[in-house]
């Protein structure tokens, strides 16, 4: 029965990898898979078309996939696109965009606030949204040390 109650949580209140794929092909994106071995993602923007780039070795509908997805989007979403010899500013600007996308997309703050109220330990909270304990942290950072808002 809990495990039931907890996968009925789980749909209820966060997005899954397949809604990702749909947004990403909604907007226009190609996702495929591939061996990456430099990077475990990419996104590329040609034109007015967009491609994502996923490792081949990150397993489907795992929390890792759902975190690098999010990732990518969040480079197409923003527009937060740079080349290879773009100084190093310019990439870690992107970078934070894109991050701060996949945040906000992924653990939206109204719903974090109240499992922290709730005090939900790192680990109960990174299960809750289907992401890392890592991707957890950063999160309470963005959101809470430097005053990311959710919109």
């Amino acid at each position: 029965m809990r495990l039931k109650t907890l996968l009925n949580t789980l749909n209820k209140n966060t997005i899954c990898n397949n809604d990702l794929h749909r947004l990403a092909e909604k907007r226009g994106a190609h996702i495929d898979y591939a061996p990456l071995p430099q990077t475990s993602a990419v996104a590329l923007k040609l034109g007015e078309h967009f491609f994502i780039g996923l490792d081949c070795s990150i397993a489907e509908n795992s929390a890792e996939e759902r975190m690098l997805l999010a990732h990518e989007i969040g480079h197409m979403e923003t527009d937060a696109f740079y080349g290879m010899r773009a100084p190093a500013a310019v990439r870690t600007a992107a970078e934070k965009q894109a991050e701060r996308w996949a945040v906000k997309k992924l653990v939206p703050k109204k719903q974090f606030i109240r499992l922290l109220k709730q005090e939900k330990q790192v680990w109960e909270l990174a299960e809750h949204f289907n992401v890392s304990e890592a991707f957890i942290r950063k999160a309470f950072y963005l959101y809470f040390e430097c005053g990311m808002q959710d919109k």
